[in-house]
């Protein structure tokens, strides 16, 4: 090429040389730098979004000082109101006096559920003079007066006969004492509504100004009784004399024996009262004045000791005077309406047995023996509770004593708690004790729910019959609650009178009202308290 020509168009030359270089650079600048630069903007703004959050949310080393402490004090606040709790539940929790004084000290340091390692000391608990002899205590009939429907072994959940080839697991020991515990607790509020009734209270001094602590005024809900120890010189002793007043707008029937007892404490430290007797079939309602007690013959209104003061007077009950007088169920386990979507889970110890048998793949389970109480879930039992011949075949929801699994709606480390239920045959005047001293228990009764209707059939004697199930129901007029029940289905499930089997039929002439009250709640049942199972959370250490 002409030397000439490259010096006169030497810029076109170069230029040629460096354009395409050029334009590669100017393409990886605009690609890779925009994207770093991209990059980095988005991660000042998150940063800045993050301050900003951090700004907003912050607080003073004195605020979360303070919120540490509160959160101390609380947690201090529940374990104490768990040590009250417990400490009020704890005599509910006892073992048969009967127990082997070493097999009862080690049950009694254990928590519930605590593994009863030996077997000797499960088989002597499982002894029906450590287990049955138990249930046949607290419903003794004639110490209490209230009756069963058909007896206990008819209302009751137990384990009537345990497996004598077997020694019952510690599972089923702790289950069913469980039972034994929360049964004869609900039985003892019974008692307690009809005690609290027989206790008459002494009239104020200032209401009757009697001169003498041996002339007193007493009243309970039904009557009113003014006594008076009358001397006598006939060395035969002091004579008891006074009268009576109906303070009710309804009938008194007096008793099954055409006599009203008394138990009249002679002195504040009375341990056997004397027995006062009014004889007659019923005392009107609405008398403006009280009616003079009659005398009784051979001396019976005759004391036989010395007299210091009227202390105390009580209503001894016979089954026609009785508030509460029958108790047809009691359930465990059993849902109100209410509460039916609440989902029954097994205590701590029976989950980690069920996820044992679940890890092992056991999808079986022998047949449970015979199981607790009357009646069976599977076959439409009463409460869906267990008994004898109901079987749990291809399930581990029962034990093998047929005691049930699955029987609190909640369980923590403080507190199990257990849907509860009873029927009882009532004087209808007495429901709203039956509702207060149900709630105030000392299983701590949250109510549900209740409903009522009449009772027709009133008090017999104790004659019965083989009736079935009756058709029951709520009757809108009597003061039930059929928006919660299916039509033509009673509260638990349980027809009206006839149903059963074995009924007590009216055969007295004259009753008060009756109703049949079936009553709903949730008991908490409270573990035995143990301070380490919580410790109070430590404040953080505090930064400078």
């Amino acid at each position: 090429m002409d030397k000439e020509m490259l010096k006169k168009h030497h810029f076109w030359v170069l230029l040629g040389v460096f354009l395409l270089p050029a334009l590669a650079v100017a393409a990886f600048l605009f690609t890779s730098v925009s994207a770093a630069t991209s990059q980095s903007l988005d991660k000042i703004k998150k940063h800045g979004n993050d301050l900003d959050t951090s700004a907003k949310s912050a607080q003073s080393r004195f605020l979360e000082d303070g919120l540490n402490d509160q959160k101390k004090v609380l947690v201090e606040r529940r374990m104490a109101m768990w040590e009250e709790a417990w400490k009020n539940q704890a005599p509910i929790y006892t073992w048969p006096e009967s127990l082997d004084t070493n097999v009862k000290g080690v049950v009694e340091k254990l928590p519930f559920g605590g593994e009863i390692t030996s077997p000797d000391q499960r088989g002597f608990i499982r002894n029906a003079d450590s287990y049955l002899k138990e249930y046949e205590k607290f419903t003794d009939e004639k110490k209490f007066v209230v009756q069963f429907n058909g007896g206990w072994k008819n209302v009751l959940k137990y384990v009537p006969s345990w497996d004598i080839r077997a020694v019952p697991e510690s599972e089923e020991i702790w289950l069913a004492f469980e039972d034994l515990w929360v049964q004869r607790e609900l039985v003892r509020v019974v008692h307690a509504v009809n005690q609290a009734a027989a206790e008459f209270k002494e009239v104020s001094k200032e209401e009757f100004p009697a001169t003498s602590p041996r002339h007193k005024k007493f009243r309970n809900r039904f009557y009113e009784i003014e006594l008076k120890v009358v001397e006598q010189l006939d060395g035969k002793g002091d004579l008891l004399e006074g009268t009576i007043k109906n303070l009710t707008n309804q009938l008194q029937v007096f008793g099954r024996k055409k006599e009203l007892h008394l138990n009249v404490f002679l002195d504040k430290n009375d341990e056997f009262p004397f027995d006062f007797i009014i004889e007659g079939d019923y005392l009107k309602a609405g008398e403006p004045n009280p009616t003079k007690i009659p005398p009784l013959p051979n001396n019976r209104h005759r004391l036989t000791r010395q007299v210091t003061e009227l202390a105390k007077v009580e209503q001894v009950y016979d089954t026609l005077t009785v508030p509460v007088w029958r108790i047809d169920r009691v359930a465990m386990g059993y849902a109100s309406n209410r509460t039916n979507p609440l989902v029954p889970k097994p205590s701590i110890f029976s989950k980690k047995i069920l996820d044992d048998l679940a890890a092992n793949a056991t999808t079986t389970a022998a047949p449970t023996a015979a199981g607790p109480g009357p009646g069976g879930a599977s076959e439409g039992g009463p409460m869906g509770l267990g008994g004898p011949g109901a079987t749990t075949a291809n399930s581990t929801d029962r034990t093998q004593a047929g005691l049930e699994r699955n029987r609190y709606v909640a369980v923590t480390n403080q507190v199990r708690r257990m849907q509860v239920g009873m029927v009882l045959i009532i004087d209808q005047a007495f429901l709203p004790d039956v509702l207060e001293a149900f709630a105030n228990s000392k299983l701590r009764v949250q109510n549900t729910q209740y409903h009522w209707k009449r009772f027709r059939s009133g008090r017999g004697a104790n004659q019965t019959t083989g009736a079935g199930p009756g058709a029951g129901g709520i009757n809108p007029d009597e003061g039930g609650s059929p928006s919660m029940l299916p039509p033509g289905v009673n509260p638990m499930g349980f027809g009206g009178p006839g149903f059963g089997g074995n009924v007590v039929q009216n055969t007295e002439g004259l009753s008060v009202s009756m109703i049949e009250l079936s009553i709903y709640g949730i008991a908490s049942l409270y573990e035995k308290y143990n301070p380490e199972v919580d410790n109070v959370p430590q404040p953080e250490a505090k930064k400078n």
